[in-house]
């Protein structure tokens, strides 16, 4: 099974294609975990680059350097942490309680055997509040969907196969949530999520007891990161989410 995710998360102030944004947390999960080297278990701690929300290792995840070749050679990412599908997990607090103007993105390889639904990340908790991404489905055919915690999702239009690389991205601006594939928006919704509490997690739901555990591999690298900006979409120059 592989499963590799890049993400980002991103907070929105007002909707502007091509703007800065401030940095709340900012996760590479290896290249700047103190000693990490592909192959090992992973570091109690995984570090967030803005010093404010550490994320904290269940399990015994590994360090690998299969990481995608986009990633490498747009971002430098050459490490990345792979996963057994069972009780491995980063997590910690909610990285943001927003409601509006946020964004939540990743690359996603998905390879799973067995149908399913799988979590990417959910900052909030999935039975009642927050909002995350997750894939859907096995290795013959899946589709990537956001989750507002409470039971409502919303499905992307564009089916994928598992084994391609694909960006995806859920965008929240002024009230209308976007769920982007490859840059090309495949799905909307003008529903409100709820607060998010509880908890932020990758690889798992953050409430316990956890669940839809991800099977495969997570890279996260300098894209990673959650942010207050000024506008929205600061990382365009490298992943255009509107084309």
């Amino acid at each position: 099974m592989k499963y590799w995710i890049c993400l980002v998360l991103l907070l929105l102030t007002q909707a502007a294609t091509r703007a800065s944004v401030t940095n709340v947390a900012w996760y590479r999960l290896g290249e700047n975990d103190l000693g990490a080297a592909s192959g090992q278990v992973v570091n109690s701690t995984t570090t967030d680059l803005m010093g404010a929300n550490d994320l904290k290792r269940f399990g015994s995840p590994l360090y690998t350097n299969a990481v995608s070749s986009a990633a490498a050679s747009r971002l430098e990412s050459s490490l990345a942490v792979e996963f057994d599908g069972s009780n491995q997990f980063y997590s910690n607090a909610v990285v943001t309680t927003a409601r509006n103007n946020f964004g939540l993105e990743a690359w996603v390889q998905l390879g799973a055997s067995v149908s399913n639904k799988y979590l990417i990340a959910h900052n909030g908790n999935t039975a009642a509040n927050g909002w995350g991404l997750f894939w859907d489905g096995d290795a013959s055919g899946a589709r990537l969907s956001a989750a507002f915690g409470g039971g409502f999702t919303f499905h992307s239009t564009i089916p994928r196969r598992a084994g391609l690389w694909t960006h995806v991205a859920l965008v929240r601006d002024n009230g209308v949530s976007t769920l982007y594939m490859n840059g090309v928006a495949s799905g909307s919704t003008n529903v409100t999520p709820p607060t998010p509490s509880g908890g932020f997690a990758i690889a798992t739901t953050p409430q316990s007891p956890h669940g839809a555990f991800l099977p495969g591999f997570v890279a996260v690298n300098e894209e990673d990161r959650v942010s207050r900006p000024v506008g929205l979409l600061h990382i365009e120059s490298k992943w255009p989410l509107t084309t």
